[in-house]
């Protein structure tokens, strides 16, 4: 077993290009409070005259889920809280963009090009988001990537590098599955969450499951707005989440993927 000592952020270390790479989602996440009152009709327009790519705009509200224990028995009933902000979508549906009152989320779904688009895409949004809000500090950053494979219960297992334990050898094949670690990175204010998992079928008949493996990746204390900052940690935490797939995803996995196997 290696030490602590011996971990390093190493950035000469290249990892293997995937034109099949099974990203069913990419994320980056800015938790910033903003640092002035902002008024819904104000920040929409705000928002439809720098953003013009960004056509189809939704309000997002915060559900408060209230339950009373009265005479008559327990009542519960929805009430709509606050106005947290809106979801923006871009005209080919595949960047959507949450400008909230407490941050900024960036969401780029399939199919996902390469870590420097999407990024300078993020990081231009983010811009807006510092000029309309103008938070303070960043409280917490995320970079988070969601991988999906199609896979049958009976293959999934060869997709990782240290699949389950299972009871197949009993008589009792494997139904599924969900195993969640996080890890502390040492020297640094970062820690990794993982989570894999199989998802059912949509359709209960089909034969097919989702293999999940969801890495995010995130700051544990608070950065300043600077932008060479931030900047150094993305580019650590795109190099984390890079190093924790290839090491939870087999050979053979990563061989297919390689080569545009799905």
């Amino acid at each position: 077993m290696k030490s602590l000592s011996a971990f390093e952020l190493d950035f000469n270390e290249t990892f293997r290009h995937l034109s099949a790479a099974p990203i069913a989602e990419a994320v980056i996440q800015w938790v910033a409070r903003a640092g002035k009152p902002l008024a819904r009709d104000e920040l929409q327009q705000q928002l439809a005259d720098r953003l013009r790519d960004y056509p189809e705009s939704q309000p997002q509200q915060k559900l408060q889920f209230e339950a009373k224990i009265g005479p008559d028995g327990p009542s519960a009933h929805v009430q709509n809280d606050a106005w947290l902000g809106f979801r923006l979508t871009s005209s080919d549906q595949r960047y959507i963009a949450q400008f909230q009152r407490d941050g900024l989320i960036v969401s780029r779904l399939q199919p996902y090009e390469n870590w420097e688009i999407f990024s300078a895409e993020a990081g231009r949004l983010w811009k807006i988001f510092v000029e309309l809000a103008e938070p303070r500090e960043v409280e917490r950053l995320g970079v988070r990537f969601i991988n999906r494979i199609d896979v049958t219960l009976s293959s999934a297992r060869r997709y990782l590098s240290a699949p389950p334990k299972s009871l197949d050898r009993f008589g009792m094949p494997l139904k599924g599955f969900l195993f969640q670690s996080m890890h502390e990175v040492p020297w640094e204010p970062l820690q990794i969450n993982v989570i894999q998992a199989i998802e059912p079928p949509a359709i209960a008949s089909a034969g097919g499951c989702g293999l999940i493996v969801d890495i995010d990746v995130s700051t544990t204390q608070p950065l300043s707005l600077a932008d060479d900052v931030l900047d150094d940690y993305l580019k650590k935490m795109h190099w984390l989440k890079n190093k924790a797939f290839f090491s939870l995803i087999s050979k053979t996995a990563i061989s297919r993927f390689e080569k545009g196997e799905k």
